[in-house]
């Protein structure tokens, strides 16, 4: 009778043992892990087809240069177009939307301003410090439109051909 008691509550403590090891299942660290990234994202960002669904619903034209490569074209907050894409074996991002429903910082960029460099044409380069890395943009008005080129290259003749290829 002792043994079977015994065996009993051997039993009984291992199941509790095993029991609080248990993990979530994949799908339940999946939902955790999209709710969190989620929550930190800070704006939400619709990719869209081409171009033309920025004119179709924000009635902004945005092209990206000729040259280049690998574009990804993106809605930000319902109110701003935004193309990523490579040119020279570099990445960059272009921004635009409409003054009145701007944001005060369009490329996005929190940091401290170490230079600038005003353009020709009204346009401002700044080099961004980031803490740690920096990062390059050209803000300039096209009409009644808000624009941002932005590179984290450090390359500032490769941002103003762009700039010049855009404008």
């Amino acid at each position: 009778m002792k043994l079977r008691i015994t065996v009993c509550l051997l039993c009984a403590a291992l199941c509790l043992l095993s029991a609080c090891g248990a993990r979530p299942s994949p799908a339940a660290q999946t939902t955790a892990a999209t709710e969190a990234t989620t929550k930190r994202r800070g704006n939400p960002m619709e990719e869209v087809a081409d171009a033309a669904a920025f004119a179709e619903r924000l009635g902004i034209t945005l092209e990206a240069p000729a040259d280049a490569q690998d574009a990804v074209y993106t809605i930000v907050s319902g109110t701003a177009a935004q193309i990523d894409f490579m040119a020279g074996g570099q990445e960059y991002m272009l921004r635009a939307q409409k003054q009145e429903t701007g944001t005060d910082n369009l490329s996005g960029l929190y940091g401290d301003v170490t230079a600038t460099e005003p353009l020709a044409d009204g346009a401002v380069l700044e080099t961004v410090d980031l803490g740690g890395w920096s990062a390059l943009r050209i803000s300039w008005t096209d009409g009644d439109m808000e624009k941002v080129l932005v590179t984290d290259s450090g390359d500032a003749a490769a941002l103003k051909a762009i700039y010049d290829s855009i404008k």
